[in-house]
């Protein structure tokens, strides 16, 4: 998260779900690929020129929910609310 956010949050006393919501604190664009593939998105972002790095999982939810275990929020029709809901696990690691 670039230091322009805890800036503005501190600054305009904004919660973290306000936070996510407007800003999405820096994620601009992402490409959900099988894990097995990130290394060579990463690779092929290089070679042009743009940074790319993996920020987290992909799980089947039927809700479609964000999840942001670190500030424990999960998106709830393009809210982010506090949650103390169990974190879906990354596919093959069991429960989490």
């Amino acid at each position: 998260m670039p230091p322009i956010f805890a800036l503005l949050q501190r600054h305009g006393d904004l919660p973290d779900a306000e936070m996510f919501r407007v800003y999405n604190m820096s994620v601009g664009f992402c490409v959900v690929v099988d894990p097995m593939d990130a290394a060579r998105v990463e690779q092929i972002a290089a070679q042009l020129g743009k940074a790319a790095a993996v920020v987290d999982y992909a799980v089947d939810d039927a809700q479609r929910r964000v999840w942001i275990p670190p500030r424990g929020l999960v998106d709830k029709d393009d809210t982010f609310i506090a949650s103390r809901d169990k974190v879906p696990s990354p596919p093959g690691r069991g429960t989490g």
